[in-house]
């Protein structure tokens, strides 16, 4: 006669008092704030490396920006074209410059800096007072298309890069449309200051010059 044997597998579960559970949320917590620390790490970082590039560009043209407000803007593809506009108690100034070598970038100087700038005035402020916050509010659309041709746009306040544009043709969101009319004459603005070669090619900026379509 054979005998049934019968097992009874037991299935044993830690059992979590109040002192475990408070360590494992101290512990859940402390990988977060780490997590954290890293991801703003990073960023300062990256911030830092974005400044430090942007002052070497201009002392490679004996160029020292004494404001802590200003707006940078780069494009090219092998070597760079930029401009930078500042705004200090002093007023607005603007530099242009380039990283080629082989191309002086410094002809076809502004004849009248002061007109200039009254006549973009509106365009300058929206870039260094309301460009930031309210591109935070919308969405960008990233251009999918492959472009060979580096360009970005860096708002800076209290030497610190509050906002970069980079590669990306326009945002969605409420009052998207407006917004994205300003960032066209921002960027038509700035990229005109960079190109001074191109500039008697091109209609001169102004606050009440249309440029959707130009760039």
């Amino acid at each position: 006669m054979l005998l049934m044997v019968h097992v009874r597998i037991a299935h044993f579960y830690p059992v979590l008092d109040n002192e475990n559970i408070t360590s494992l949320i101290y512990i859940f917590i402390s990988l977060v704030s780490v997590s954290c620390l890293n991801t703003i790490n990073n960023r300062r970082q990256n911030i830092d490396n974005r400044q430090s590039w942007i002052q070497s560009i201009l002392g490679q043209e004996g160029i020292s920006v004494d404001s802590t407000d200003y707006l940078f803007y780069c494009t090219g593809h092998h070597g760079i074209i930029w401009s930078i506009i500042t705004s200090d108690l002093s007023g607005i100034h603007l530099y242009n410059g380039t990283t080629r070598n082989h191309i002086k970038d410094t002809c076809h100087g502004l004849t009248d800096t002061l007109s200039f700038i009254n006549a973009n005035i509106k365009t300058i402020k929206w870039g260094f007072d309301s460009f930031a916050n309210a591109a935070k509010l919308l969405t960008p659309l990233k251009n999918e298309a492959y472009n060979p041709v580096y360009n970005e746009l860096c708002i800076i306040k209290n030497n610190k890069t509050v906002f970069c544009h980079n590669n990306t043709d326009y945002y969605s969101g409420q009052d998207s449309i407006s917004f994205n009319y300003s960032l066209n004459k921002l960027v038509y603005l700035i990229y005109w200051l960079a190109a001074p070669s191109g500039r008697p090619y091109l209609p001169t900026p102004c606050d009440t010059l249309l440029t959707e379509g130009m760039l």
